[in-house]
């Protein structure tokens, strides 16, 4: 499965926009789009100031599929694929896409904290460390629903003990209301399906998503 390899600000800084792609460090002073060490913030990387072009109507569509897309850190056709599913669905078209984005089991377990970034959660899950319902998952599109158990495989924290240390600092108060993880015994739940309007209002307050669907019904 190709995934982009390039550098993750890059992304950010074309977008003008915090994607956090990179865990705790985008939350910091050491962001490209934050001023720091009276240094001016970047902008749009390979744009010069005075060649900048007013945006059309299909220009700001792009831009908002992109901000979403690249947040997810999924292909064009994954995505395309999900605008799809959610159109199949009941209930509004954006809310679903939410839904759906948001029950990767990638994001899941960003969401927990286990992973500090979306592309260590990745990691995690493709290299086989989780099961669900007590089978092996190692996909990291895998979508979870509601009442889906999430185990960590049988001695993975025993193989790493630096994995295990760093779960004792995760705070289970923080995960969003769909999700439960109990550390004691290192389980999570999926408690309710995920609401696209408290997906929205929780990370996405700024995002046009009306826009990312007119894009698809182009």
């Amino acid at each position: 499965m190709s995934k982009y390899t390039g550098p993750k600000c890059r992304l950010c800084r074309r977008e003008q926009e915090k994607l956090y792609l990179k865990g705790d460090r985008c939350k910091t002073d050491r962001c490209p789009l934050e001023a720091s060490r009276g240094k001016r913030a970047k902008g749009v990387p390979g744009a010069g100031r005075k060649f900048r072009r007013r945006l059309t109507d299909f220009g700001v569509q792009l831009r908002e599929k992109q901000k979403l897309r690249r947040y997810y850190l999924i292909t064009e056709k994954q995505f395309s694929n999900y605008v799809k599913k959610a159109g199949s669905m009941k209930g509004t078209k954006s809310s679903n896409l939410f839904k759906l984005l948001e029950s990767r089991l990638d994001m899941v377990i960003f969401r927990l904290g286990i992973g500090r970034s979306k592309m260590e959660a990745r990691q995690l899950v493709t290299h086989g460390f989780f099961t669900v319902n007590q089978r092996r998952a190692d996909i990291a599109s895998f979508l979870v629903k509601q009442g889906d158990v999430i185990e960590f495989k049988k001695n993975v924290l025993d193989k790493h003990p630096a994995l295990k240390e760093r779960l004792d600092e995760v705070d289970p108060g923080k995960a969003p209301a769909w999700l439960k993880f109990n550390k004691d015994l290192m389980i999570a739940e999926v408690v309710e399906a995920p609401k696209g309007e408290d997906i929205k209002s929780m990370y996405f307050t700024e995002l046009k998503e009306n826009l990312v669907i007119e894009y698809y019904s182009r």
